[in-house]
């Protein structure tokens, strides 16, 4: 079987029309295959298309390639971990700290990825189940984050949480819970206040939301760890989120387990710089609105 390149783009997000032209045109220029989404209708009909809800029609797909932010790597993320492709992004947002080709250098860093030029990180993912009356309700994986946050009341969300079967109990009121990753702890968990973890760390990072309480602090836990969360009255509405993705609403009784999933995200790695010298890159870039 050949290389091919399996192509996720964000067509909502403005200049990634014209970054795909480029793309597809550096690929026929190299006779180097590429694949497109089914859904991408009545557009570059030459190219074979993959159905991400069939699984065995990515199989062909040697490396996964997003265009657009970290939200279409996360999309992209949840279909190709479970096959083991290896994936990249090209930055079409704002930060991107999940994508490592920037476009000015596209081509060059294609090539690269086509001529096998490059590392692979494996990074950690979780697994979250939703039990309810003794069965399983829902489950999800993400590669950034899992979130328990109130819907659209204005009340705090009591959540009680249980960490290594007991060994650590907390309570907390807040108006939601963030439990990431190391690769996710620059997400939705800095944002509310929790630390930046090198990405090669096996860990769990626990960040309240807006917590109703001085001495609430976020929480960093080894990956091996399982968090049980339940809901405490008075009760509220109550949602989970996957990756920015609702997957399941919270009814009193249900227990929530978070842990590391068995899965692992294939990051490619090109660039010679460091974590370090990359992040507050990132961090900055976002602040150029």
């Amino acid at each position: 079987m050949g290389f091919t390149f399996g192509v996720f783009p964000n067509m909502e997000k403005e200049k990634v029309r014209e970054v795909l032209d480029d793309l597809l045109f550096f690929c026929r220029e190299r006779d180097i295959k590429v694949m497109l989404p089914a859904t991408l209708a009545f557009s570059h009909e030459d190219c074979p298309r993959f159905d991400i809800d069939t699984p065995e029609s990515m199989k062909e797909i040697s490396v996964g390639i997003s265009l657009g932010g970290d939200g279409t790597f996360l999309r992209m993320a949840k279909y190709t971990s479970a096959l083991g492709i290896p994936v990249c992004g090209i930055n079409v947002g704002r930060k991107g700290f999940l994508t490592e080709i920037e476009i000015p250098q596209m081509q060059k860093e294609l090539l690269k990825i086509y001529n096998m030029q490059y590392d692979i990180e494996e990074r950690c993912m979780l697994h979250s189940t939703v039990m309810r009356n003794g069965c399983l309700a829902s489950e999800a994986q993400a590669l950034n984050d899992v979130v328990l946050s109130k819907g659209n009341q204005a009340r705090l969300v009591r959540l009680s949480v249980s960490i290594d079967n007991g060994r650590r109990d907390s309570y907390y009121s807040a108006d939601g819970l963030v439990f990431s990753t190391a690769t996710g702890s620059t997400a939705y968990s800095l944002s509310a206040g929790g630390p930046i973890v090198h990405p090669s760390l096996s860990v769990t990072v626990i960040t309240p939301v807006c917590p109703h309480a001085l001495h609430t602090r976020p929480l960093v836990v080894p990956g091996r760890d399982e968090i049980t969360i339940q809901v405490q009255p008075p009760y509220s509405e109550i949602q989970l989120a996957a990756d920015g993705v609702i997957v399941a609403h919270i009814l009193p009784g249900d227990v929530v387990r978070v842990t590391h999933s068995e899965l692992k995200c294939r990051f490619i790695k090109l660039a010679d710089s460091s974590y370090y010298d990359t992040w507050q890159q990132r961090l900055q870039k976002g602040e150029e609105i």
